[in-house]
């Protein structure tokens, strides 16, 4: 995996095995290690023989240092599903910790996945970072009555984390794209962090509500 430094766009290069080449399908970087250098979160797909979607962080310390591709963890956030998750780091707790936030679906059929299967789900390492444990399990889509009922191609979902009303907590975008509509739900993220402080669910940057903003738009 070819990667580029930000100052110097100096290529370094991330040594995989074939085996995870094959099936990666996301990338992202991050400090979750705390030693104030990016490290990289790989999500791949699984197997049709049944082997979940897995999430892989390798440390940068050791890639900038000595060119040496360390694997800190991996994991797999849905044991049920073949499908790649999403991976992003995000102090989702508000205890200014840098934690993981994936996204995913619980179940599939092929490439073929069901709105109300979504889970956001948050987590926190272990000291020695080898484990990650969720303490935060939530589905944008449950409940609504006007998603659709059938099961969409995974390609037309999506998941992002960033702090899109500038608010200093990251918050959880989920789309999904039908008949040339998309549609965009924001949650957020403070809300999210009030709750797992005080247990009650009381909104955020909004009273009362977790959702920032629900959008659709049609192509003309």
């Amino acid at each position: 995996l070819t990667l580029r430094k930000a100052d110097t766009l100096e290529v370094e290069t991330l040594q995989l095995s074939s085996q995870d080449t094959n099936k990666l399908e996301r990338a992202q970087v991050g400090d979750l290690s705390g030693d104030f250098i990016q490290d990289i979160i790989l999500t791949s797909s699984g197997s049709a023989q049944g082997m979940a979607g897995s999430v892989f962080i390798y440390d940068g310390k050791q890639l900038r240092s000595k060119q040496d591709s360390q694997l800190l963890s991996s994991f797999k956030p849905y044991q049920n599903a073949t499908t790649a998750p999403w991976a992003f780091n995000s102090d989702f707790t508000g205890d200014g910790h840098r934690e993981l936030v994936t996204g995913g679906f619980v179940s599939n059929s092929g490439s073929k996945v069901s709105l109300d299967d979504f889970e956001i789900t948050g987590w926190q390492a272990s000291d020695d970072f080898k484990d990650w444990t969720a303490s935060y399990h939530h589905n944008p889509w449950q409940g609504l009555g006007d998603i659709p009922e059938f099961k969409l191609d995974i390609s037309r979902t999506s998941f992002a984390v960033g702090d899109f009303n500038l608010d200093n907590f990251d918050d959880y975008a989920v789309s999904y794209l039908v008949n040339d509509e998309l549609r965009v739900r924001l949650i957020d993220g403070a809300s999210v962090s009030l709750f797992l402080q005080s247990g009650i669910n009381q909104g955020g940057y909004l009273p009362e509500t977790s959702i920032l903003s629900d959008m659709t738009y049609a192509s003309k």
